[in-house]
This record gives structure tokens, sequence and C-alpha cells, in this order.
């Protein structure tokens, strides 16, 4: 049933025309975001899809807060970057 889902899941990757969701893609897969991020990062580690260069997904700051600095739990200016990943071509 998971290699399914993963098959499924690269499907669904492969095809999208514009970029998804994580909560679309989970909704469209019948499985929590949750469940779906550890996929994703399953099918990372086989190496059928990769996150493009540049796009790590980090926090970023925004404010430049320098010692005043909150720390990133209390920062309004703090944002969570997506972090695109895209179906590896096989070669041939």
């Amino acid at each position: 049933m998971v290699s399914n889902l993963l098959e499924r899941l690269v499907s669904e990757l492969d095809e999208a025309s514009s970029p998804l969701r994580l909560v679309e893609l989970a909704d469209r897969l019948g499985v929590e975001p949750t469940a779906l991020n550890g996929m994703i990062r399953t099918l990372e580690w086989k190496g059928m899809v990769v996150s493009p260069a540049g796009s790590s997904g980090e926090v970023v700051c925004a404010s430049g807060c320098g010692a005043t600095c909150t720390g990133v739990e209390a920062c309004p200016f703090v944002a969570n970057l997506p972090r695109p990943v895209v179906v590896r071509r096989k070669a041939g």
C-alpha cells in the first residue's frame, strides 16, 4: 500500500501543471500532511524527487533585528518558505 501511495505521489507531482500546496496534495491522496511530508522525504532519499537549487524551505528573517531579536518562535517577521520538489527524470 505504501509503495502504491508513493507511486501516486510521484504521478501527482509529475502531472502537476502548477505548484501544489502540501495540504492540497495530501487531500488528493487521502493522507495527512505530516504523513505526506515523510513520503516526500522518502522520495528524496531514493533520488526520485529533488529540491531545486536555492530552495531550501528554511526560516527567513526579514527584519534584521540584530541584538534585540526575540528569537524565531516569537518573531512576527519570520516566515517558513515552501520547499519545492520536482520529479527527477530518468535518463534515456
